[in-house]
């Protein structure tokens, strides 16, 4: 079951991949899970499906409007306000932003620790410098 905060654009794609663990992560358009700097995020994962290669499943991700996003601020803590990119497996995090960077959103609660989910408005990939 979907758990989406006031997502104004959604849209559900086919996946081969388990999401079983990846609820609240940054995924591609084909679901895989997204790579460091927001390149190849298409928005988040609302889902927790569990897929296979053998029995792919729709998961439906959130790409515009307010969604839970999971993050690790253990190294740079957010704070409200900050710019959200992705880092490898998946994960949000803030970082001090350059000309090619990529963020995907404006945190709207702060958090110091890995593993948090946050609230977090997604506006989709922009370059921010």
């Amino acid at each position: 079951m979907s758990t989406n905060e006031n997502l104004i654009g959604k849209l559900s794609v086919n996946t081969v991949v388990d999401h079983t663990n990846n609820q609240f992560k940054f995924v591609t358009a084909s679901g895989a899970l997204a790579a460091a700097n927001g390149a190849d995020a298409l928005g988040v994962a609302q889902d927790a499906v569990a897929a296979s290669a053998g029995t792919p499943k729709p998961l439906e991700i959130g790409y515009l409007g307010a969604s839970k996003v999971h993050v690790n601020a253990n190294s740079v803590n957010i704070s409200v306000g900050d710019k959200i990119t992705t880092a490898s497996g998946g994960i949000g995090v803030t970082k001090t932003f350059g000309a090619t960077d990529i963020a995907m959103g404006t945190a709207l609660e702060a958090s110091t620790a890995d593993g948090d989910i946050i609230k977090v408005l997604l506006t989709g990939p922009a370059t921010v410098a």
